[in-house]
């Protein structure tokens, strides 16, 4: 249902080559309701790839995913910028982002605190990346 509301082929030899990408072509004939978390954020990475959309909004890709799930991510989007599109992340991990993105902007308590170069980012605060020193 979700393939043909994006306009994509919903045939289940059109999904299955997504489903395979993301880590579910063995689960394909399960209800997504019995699905755990990562499992379903999996499931929406595929549906990023059936849509081979020119820009694409990634609203924290990593949550609910285990290591292998942080690869797969990682992968995607290396994948996504080798086919030319552009990738908006909004993403709490920001050494994992600032590794796979050009561009960068850092939000603190609402305010906008770096806009440029991924590359000449502040190190976030802190041994999870989670955070910037205040002031950064």
């Amino acid at each position: 249902m979700r393939a043909r509301f994006l306009g994509a082929d919903p045939a289940r030899r059109a999904l299955l080559p997504r489903l395979e990408q993301v880590g579910l072509a063995d689960r394909a004939d399960d209800l997504v309701q019995a699905f755990s978390a990562g499992m379903r954020q999996r499931l929406a990475l595929a549906s990023v790839l059936q849509q081979q959309a020119r820009v694409v909004l990634l609203d924290e890709p990593y949550g609910h995913l285990d290591p292998p799930g942080f690869l797969l991510v990682d992968g995607l989007l290396q994948r996504l910028r080798r086919e030319g599109a552009t990738v908006l992340m909004a993403t709490h991990l920001v050494t994992r982002g600032r590794n796979l993105c050009d561009r960068g902007l850092v939000l603190e308590a609402g305010r906008l605190t770096y806009a440029g170069a991924t590359a000449q980012m502040p190190e976030p605060a802190g041994a999870d990346g989670a955070g910037f020193a205040e002031g950064a």
